[in-house]
């Protein structure tokens, strides 16, 4: 176990964009819990709130800072994550941390950085490093998304920060505790009070979450299993905990991502995506009792237009455009919803736009059905139009919409499609 532990409180300060002081900690105490580094001089994990987060992971992980502005209602902590291995082993992450629990910005830094500056403003935080060689970088995180640049992105709304799901084997409830149990080589148990829960085995469990309500708790767990199929996950178990024991849902199926997780009233409330594009959303309401459900329609939008509208998914991934109601109207100008749709399932594996020309384009398949099911999108800078192509193998065949005789996209899809 590690040796030393030091107990700090989170620097709060009414200052805007305040110097947020340095140190090396295992404990931070925060507005809203105990950020806490658990483990052994090996693999070190990063715990919150009766939960652990295994998927936060490092040898040696040291809390470096922890701030937040008094008025507001997120704290921000960064956290050096050592990985033992190669040249550039330091990695950061920035931290946020609200009442629902925490989001974590993916790894950042130069090569061995060490911070040296650290401000906050309204939902937002900003830190520079400087790594081997005088190599310097600063990074802004908004709780969504991790910038290279100071303070470029817009600030998010604390119910947009995507609260990170936990990677525990236990959980603590005001109702006795919850745990994962082995039964057998290939096969584990959610316990409590003793006994099994009346759920599957699995290969895998963890606990995601905890939301304590007026009179109950509620607990979403997850079975999951060593393949790659949808990351791994297989279903989301929902769970009411009180005095009377512990009531569950029916399982929901994991491939479908679960986000914005609430309670209001007497009812844990919870959003997961939807395979149709015209679909924002499912939002999900458990009530100990009863689980119910109301599609979220996505909002209109006009069509993405040329320029700027067209080079912005330059080096980004395919499934973002399918994402952006803008550019399914833009693809409406020659395909049908279902069209649209079956484009996306062609191109669900994912890759990345590229410039060819006056084209951004971009070729890819269909998760886990890679070699009979292929598809290409291309934008046009010039004018915004759009080309895009589904090509099936045994038998082979290419279905076209848009301009798809133009050189540059033709050549695309015959090299895609050999």
């Amino acid at each position: 176990m590690r040796s030393v532990v030091a107990l700090f409180f989170a620097f709060w300060t009414t200052t805007v964009a305040a110097q947020v002081p340095f140190g090396r900690m295992d404990v931070v105490e925060t507005r809203f819990g105990s950020l806490q580094v658990l483990g052994g001089e090996v693999d070190n994990f990063i715990f919150f709130n009766g939960l652990t987060y295994q998927q936060l992971y490092g040898t040696r992980i040291q809390i470096l800072a922890s701030a937040g502005l008094a008025d507001a209602e997120v704290d921000w902590a960064l956290i050096e994550a050592p990985q033992a291995h190669g040249v550039c082993d330091r990695m950061h992450r920035l931290l946020a941390i609200t009442a629902s629990g925490l989001s974590a910005s993916s790894p950042f830094g130069p090569c061995n950085g060490q911070p040296t500056d650290m401000q906050i403003l309204p939902g937002q935080v900003q830190v520079t490093l400087v790594g081997d060689g005088g190599v310097s970088g600063t990074y802004t995180f908004n709780g969504q998304e991790l910038h290279e640049g100071p303070f470029a992105t817009a600030p998010a709304a604390l119910d947009e920060i995507p609260v990170r799901f936990a990677q525990s084997e236990g959980v603590n409830t005001r109702f006795g505790r919850l745990w994962v149990q082995q039964q057998g080589e290939w096969e584990q148990v959610l316990m409590h009070a003793g006994a099994a829960l009346e759920l599957p085995p699995s290969e895998f469990y963890w606990f995601r979450g905890l939301y304590p309500g007026a009179e109950v708790d509620y607990v979403i767990a997850s079975s999951n299993h060593s393949g790659n199929m949808c990351g791994g996950f297989g279903q989301w178990f929902v769970l009411e905990v009180s005095a009377e024991g512990v009531a569950s849902a029916p399982p929901l199926d994991a491939c479908r991502g679960m986000s914005h997780v609430r309670v209001e009233g007497d009812a844990l409330v919870f959003d997961m995506g939807h395979g149709d594009l015209g679909i924002s959303h499912e939002t999900f309401t458990w009530d100990g009792a009863t689980l119910s459900s109301v599609l979220v329609p996505e909002a209109a939008a006009a069509p993405a237009g040329p320029g700027e509208e067209v080079t912005r998914w330059i080096g980004r991934n395919t499934w973002e455009v399918f994402q952006d109601a803008s550019e399914r109207a833009r693809m409406g100008s020659v395909m049908s919803p279902d069209q649209i749709q079956a484009l996306a399932a062609a191109m669900s594996f994912g890759s990345q736009f590229e410039q060819r020309g006056d084209w951004v384009i971009s070729g890819s398949c269909q998760r886990h059905n890679c070699g009979f099911n292929l598809g290409v999108l291309a934008l046009r800078i010039t004018d915004g139009a759009v080309a895009a192509a589904v090509l099936r193998q045994n038998p082979t065949s290419v279905t076209g919409f848009g301009p798809v005789d133009d050189p540059v996209v033709a050549a695309f899809i015959a090299e895609h499609g050999s």
